[in-house]
């Protein structure tokens, strides 16, 4: 029987597709696992390195022209990807996207809009989202480029 001959649905994806992603997965995982260095005693790791992850965490306010917390940042990140991928993030959605509290994630939002970080999107049915403000969109493609070209992890 064919999917979809008895009117249900059938399958989203055959097992053959199933099987090559997880061994395009897992190609991915042993390529990048190579590339990390375990450091497990305290005198391999170099101060001046720890020192460059603060520097780059002070990098933010100069990027993006205001003073911006982790949870703020994982926001902005959440929301730069669902646009970079063509799509919003509801209101609602955010703050479990980030790991914060719904009204973490409200008082932030809020306080992102009037920094004019955020803009309020077009409402879709009962959905709230939020958007970067172009401004912010292209400080933050500048403030994610530096970190990259540091080869570093943004902080």
């Amino acid at each position: 029987m064919e999917p979809g001959e008895d009117g249900g649905e059938g399958p989203v994806a055959s097992l053959i597709e199933i099987s090559r992603v997880l061994e395009e997965t897992a190609r991915l995982v042993r390529e990048h696992a190579a590339l990390l260095v375990v450091r497990d005693r305290p005198e391999e790791i170099d101060p001046r390195w720890v020192r460059g992850m603060l520097d780059l965490r002070s990098l933010r306010s100069s990027f993006l022209g205001f003073e911006v917390s982790d949870a703020a940042l994982a926001l902005l990140l959440a929301v730069y990807a669902a646009q970079l991928e063509g799509g919003r993030l509801p209101r609602a959605r955010l703050a479990v996207a980030v790991g914060v509290t719904r009204p973490t994630a409200d008082y932030l939002i809020r306080k992102l809009v009037t920094e004019g970080a955020f803009v309020r999107a077009k409402r879709e049915g009962r959905q709230h989202s939020v958007e970067l403000s172009e401004l912010t969109a292209m400080r933050l493609r500048a403030y994610l480029g530096t970190a990259a070209s540091l080869g570093a992890m943004v902080v």
